[in-house]
Formats: C-alpha cells, sequence, structure tokens
C-alpha cells in the first residue's frame, strides 16, 4: 500500500489543499503532464520514492 494525496484525511492534512492549488496554477499556465511532472520531482525531494514500503 502507498499512500496518495487521495486517501489523506482533508480534515487533518492541508497537503492534498496545497498541492491542487499549486497543480492548478501550472495546468492554468499550460505547463504540459511532463512538464509539471518534473516541477514536483523537482520542488519535492523524494517525490517518486514510496512512501510507505511493504
Amino acid at each position: 500500500m502507498v499512500y496518495t494525496l487521495a486517501g489523506c484525511n482533508p480534515r487533518t492534512c492541508g497537503m492534498p489543499d496545497r498541492v491542487r492549488k499549486e497543480l492548478t496554477v501550472l495546468i492554468d499556465a499550460g505547463k504540459t503532464d511532463l512538464q509539471i511532472l518534473e516541477h514536483l520531482r523537482d520542488s519535492r525531494p523524494g517525490f517518486l520514492r514510496q512512501h510507505l514500503l511493504l
């Protein structure tokens, strides 16, 4: 099982709202999916690493 923003409780975790706002800005700026992925990868160390290893 891997934790995702979709599984995060929005009442106790503000991360989903912050990421949605950031994604909205990037999408409205006309960024491609690849550009958005690269931005997230570069701005968040460990972004592509599994959060929970079994």
